[in-house]
């Protein structure tokens, strides 16, 4: 087991150190209580308080966990530490997804109310093209600069007899659908359903 001891949050009411105990170093990164002033070391060889604090440090920390206390050498500073945050420290789990609803209080009433997260409702539904829709060439000169990813993928569109088989020459281009849709709106090319 690892532990961490932590400052507390300033300001608040609470202790100036929080303690948290971990069962690997690589649980503790994500915890954002953990940083570079944090004191970390392995429950199994408490040790490393003596060499990573001074008497005086551990004289605080155990003062702001459990009032005065008196030590006589660095060695019992330290099993007196370990022995506290043993006992006071809390298994850190990672915080669970936040609610997508906030609850206020209404300030004149002084009544809770709750408002859900607003949801898209507006958003049209995706039109599918029809594969054997024939294509009628509108523009035949070149709309795009000559040679560039566009124009060759609009020629590759006019140069095909059916969507479907505009969609099959660029398969593997990403969203092939979205370059037939592109050529359509630019008035490049028709679609003519049968």
């Amino acid at each position: 087991m690892f532990y961490a001891i932590c400052e507390g949050a300033p300001g608040s009411s609470g202790s100036a150190y929080v303690i948290y105990k971990f069962h690997t170093l690589e649980s503790m990164k994500p915890c954002e209580a953990v940083n570079e002033y944090s004191i970390i070391y392995n429950g199994d060889s408490h040790r490393q308080l003596i060499d990573f604090c001074s008497l005086e440090e551990l004289f605080e920390i155990a003062t702001c966990l459990c009032g005065e206390v008196t030590f006589v050498s660095h060695q019992q500073a330290a099993d007196y530490v370990h022995s506290v945050v043993v006992k006071k420290a809390k298994l850190w789990k990672p915080e669970e997804e936040p609610n997508m609803s906030t609850v206020h209080v209404d300030q004149f009433n002084n009544k809770t109310q709750k408002h859900e997260a607003e949801v898209k409702q507006d958003k049209k539904p995706r039109t599918r093209l029809n594969k054997e829709a024939k294509i009628k060439v509108l523009h035949d000169d070149p709309a795009f600069r000559t040679g560039s990813l566009r124009d060759r993928y609009i020629e590759l569109i006019k140069s095909s007899s059916t969507v479907g088989e505009a969609l099959e020459k660029l398969k593997d281009v990403s969203n092939p659908g979205s370059w037939v849709n592109f050529a359509i709106k630019s008035n490049i090319i028709a679609v003519e359903q049968e």
